[in-house]
């Protein structure tokens, strides 16, 4: 059985270093803020989006961006 929080986790880092890569300064957010209310990454060059990272093998096409 997968642990649901370290693979969620693990999605975050990986979009974190995309991110990073893309040359953007990125970090994990829940670390950091702590509230629910909090992004799952943050990049401050584009603080106007609200990123929550879903780490799934089968994403609808209906539901990304």
């Amino acid at each position: 059985m997968v642990n649901q929080r370290q693979k969620g986790a693990r999605g975050e880092r990986l979009w974190r270093d995309e991110l990073r890569d893309a040359g953007f300064t990125a970090r994990r957010g829940q670390q950091f803020a702590g509230g629910t209310d909090s992004p799952d990454v943050i990049c401050e060059e584009l603080k106007n989006l609200h990123m929550e990272v879903k780490f799934v093998e089968d994403l609808p096409q209906a539901v990304q961006l």
